[in-house]
């Protein structure tokens, strides 16, 4: 069974995991606890979430009778707005503790229908192909009345330069592919000009998505390229009836320049961590979770982005999987590595980036 059990909206937000009793009284509980005949009061679990990006939804469910492991697994969370659109919503479990045959999960949503006097909660079967709703919660919206922000949209086509290169960006398209829930994807369009020629070795890194409703979800693309024109598929979307503000960076994703690439040999296993620079920018390598290659350029370079190209073995055969994370000065990139004694080389690129936003109303096809 899956109990919604409370609802809070800010830019951070705290919950308290025990019992009633112990939730009212935590101030006061001693550490170790108070008893008192059969009473028994332990100081719950404190829970603080905090977005420096805005101010978000956070809800608490209670997992009973099964194991919220597989609760996460087996459903999906959904919050509809009145005009359709479906916000997509995931849950993660408690770290703290569990209470008999209780668990809980939590769900931190930073795009819903903020506008709405009351918000649907969906949840969904993840484990049929219709992804049939097995139920629904409805509870009052917690965002305080208030009025949208007046941003003025841009026409399309938009243009940006930076120096020598020209970025327009064409009209963010929806549209519902897909007869499962949710079925929507967004398609914005970038066109690359360096010295006047065409390039479409570019990429939009960082994507973050707005709305006037005060909505924001990072959005991870994928990029095709149509002639002239590179079509970003993006993900984490947000209601395409308002008006969207688009912050990006622009930066190259491959034919990166000689004096932009880096390469190092390391010898495994690698335990330190070493500091050298290329060019004189300051570059820290090092490895994390014992396989995965961790490389990092000081932050404060904000003009400048840090990419993984390729890392080898002594053969020459490439090693590096999918798997990773990364950001705009850093990266972690999982390697097949060889076994003691063996040597890998790894290329890196250090590259300029392009900050950029706009403001745009989105166009449905239907």
């Amino acid at each position: 069974m899956l109990t919604l059990e409370e609802v809070k909206f800010g830019a951070t937000n705290t919950f308290f995991i025990g019992s009633r009793l112990e939730r009212i009284f935590w101030r006061v509980i001693p550490k170790g606890g108070f008893h008192f005949g059969r009473l028994n009061l332990q100081q719950p679990s404190k829970e603080t979430f905090a977005d420096p990006r805005g101010e978000i939804l956070a809800l608490l469910f209670k997992v009973s009778g099964t194991d919220v492991l597989k609760v996460q697994h087996d459903v999906s969370l959904l919050i509809t707005a009145e005009g359709g659109h479906e916000y997509e919503v995931s849950i993660f479990p408690t770290v703290g503790r569990t209470f008999g045959r209780n668990q809980f999960l939590f769900s931190l949503v930073s795009a819903f229908p903020r506008d709405e006097r009351l918000l649907r909660v969906r949840v969904r079967d993840r484990k049929e192909r219709t992804h049939s709703i097995l139920g629904q919660f409805v509870v009052r919206n917690p965002v305080p009345p208030q009025s949208s922000s007046g941003w003025k949209t841009e026409s399309s086509p938009i243009l940006r330069r930076f120096g020598d290169l020209q970025l327009t960006l064409g009209d963010i398209t929806a549209e519902k592919r897909f007869p499962v829930s949710p079925g929507e994807t967004s398609t914005l369009p970038i066109r690359v000009l360096n010295r006047q020629t065409v390039e479409t070795n570019w990429l939009l890194h960082s994507i973050l998505l707005r709305d006037n409703l005060g909505n924001f979800c990072s959005s991870w693309s994928f990029k095709e390229v149509h002639g002239e024109w590179l079509r970003h598929a993006l993900s984490g979307l947000l209601d395409p009836k308002n008006v969207w503000k688009v912050e990006a960076h622009l930066a190259r994703d491959a034919d990166f320049s000689p004096d932009q690439l880096f390469t190092f040999d390391l010898t495994i296993p690698f335990t330190a961590s070493i500091s050298t620079n290329h060019l004189g920018v300051p570059v820290t390598i090092a490895f994390v979770n014992t396989d995965m290659l961790a490389v990092e350029i000081p932050t404060n370079l904000t003009d400048l982005r840090l990419s993984f190209v390729t890392a080898r073995n002594q053969s020459g055969q490439e090693i590096h999987d999918s798997s990773g994370n990364w950001n705009q000065h850093r990266f972690w990139r999982q390697l097949r590595l060889p076994s003691q004694g063996g040597r890998i080389t790894a290329t890196v690129a250090i590259h300029p980036d392009y900050p950029f936003e706009c403001i745009v109303q989105p166009r449905t096809i239907r």
